[in-house]
């Protein structure tokens, strides 16, 4: 597949098809990692950023109410 480098108000850009997108399940607004490989540039899905623990809850708004558990009987060479 051949396309065209386009200028793009200041900067220059690239258009993808949309059959490429579809297949590789690429959406508008998704972080596109983009590597130089020596004469080649890849593209390739951004890994989601881990979230820290604050992030995780931040929507939860519950008491939190610590519990203890059971583990059973040591097993093994554990020491307890």
């Amino acid at each position: 597949m051949i396309t065209n480098i386009q200028k793009w108000g200041n900067s220059q850009g690239l258009r993808i098809p949309k059959i490429l997108l579809d297949t590789l399940n690429w959406t508008e607004g998704q972080q596109i990692e983009i590597i130089l490989k020596e004469d080649e540039i890849v593209l390739k899905s951004a890994k989601e950023k881990k979230k820290s623990i604050q992030e995780l809850f931040e929507d939860y708004h519950d008491e939190y109410q610590a519990t203890e558990i059971n583990w059973g009987e040591p097993e093994g060479n554990e020491v307890w």
